[in-house]
């Protein structure tokens, strides 16, 4: 009983680390609200559909393709990406100074 009890416990924390991972992902691949809507209905079709995994993620890649091109066709490209790179004094407590 003990060891099931332990493994319930690694089971949840597994999920936790799954759910945490899959939240950051989220947050740099959502960046407006078509990539917003693209993920509601992927994830949608992915609990309440019987269509492969596989699928919808090859479906997904193409219709972000397809909208991006579509946006930059109509002079609208808007952004694609939402990423906030450091300075490098942010990062300058990693070079050892001192050393």
């Amino acid at each position: 009983p003990k060891i099931e009890a332990a493994f319930q416990a690694i089971r949840a924390s597994i999920v936790a680390l799954i759910a945490y991972a899959g939240y950051l992902i989220g947050k740099t691949a959502i960046v407006d609200k078509t990539t917003l809507c693209i993920s509601v209905g992927s994830m949608v079709i992915l609990f309440f559909s019987p269509i492969h995994p596989i699928l919808i993620i090859l479906s997904g890649i193409l219709l972000g393709i397809s909208v991006v091109k579509v946006k930059q066709f109509t002079g609208n490209p808007g952004k694609t990406e939402k990423v906030k790179y450091p300075s490098t004094d942010e990062l300058e407590w990693y070079m050892g100074d001192g050393i």
